[in-house]
């Protein structure tokens, strides 16, 4: 069993760089035998070759939808329609095809494929999360190690995880 998880983004247009931001924080702070953090950037389908292995997968990306910025948004991928109704930038217009690609070549062997997301506040020429967004990000992170957890890539860790941003001693 292999999870990798694959942060999206633009790191230069602010809260389109979230999935990059909390990939680089789960690879510094919960590194894990079995789980590979990918930063996915923008690169869409040019990401087929390095989720070949994975019999899970989880994406996370800023995704546009009718809510407050700063919503932590999650939707299974692996049944029902390939179809992702939920677009924020020109990656997101590969994600269905990526999937569908996966579905497609990895058939049976694919045992999860999810997205965690936040609604974004702005998608502008900046290097920073907007507040909404920062603030969002350390519950983000636990759903994510949450979904490790899960998938039995944490079983060690004690009830609630060590470390996890924004989370009280």
């Amino acid at each position: 069993m292999a999870a990798t998880v694959v942060g999206f983004g633009n790191l230069l247009l602010g809260d389109e760089g979230l999935g990059v931001h909390a990939v680089r924080i789960l690879r510094e702070r919960f590194p894990r035998p079995g789980v590979t953090y990918l930063d996915g950037g923008t690169l869409g389908l040019s990401l087929l070759p390095y989720l070949e292995e994975a019999t899970h997968l989880l994406f996370l990306d800023a995704v546009g939808a009718d809510a407050p910025p700063g919503t932590i948004l999650h939707l299974s991928l692996l049944d029902g329609p390939t179809g992702i109704p939920l677009k924020v930038s020109a990656h997101d217009i590969a994600l269905p095809d990526l999937v569908a690609l996966l579905k497609f070549r990895r058939g049976d062997a694919l045992r999860a494929i999810e997205l965690w997301g936040i609604v974004p506040a702005r998608i502008e020429p900046s290097t920073e999360l907007s507040p909404p967004v920062r603030a969002s990000l350390p519950r983000l992170i636990r759903r994510v190690l949450e979904t490790l957890r899960r998938w039995g890539m944490f079983d060690s860790l004690r009830e609630g995880g060590p470390d996890v941003p924004g989370r009280a001693g």
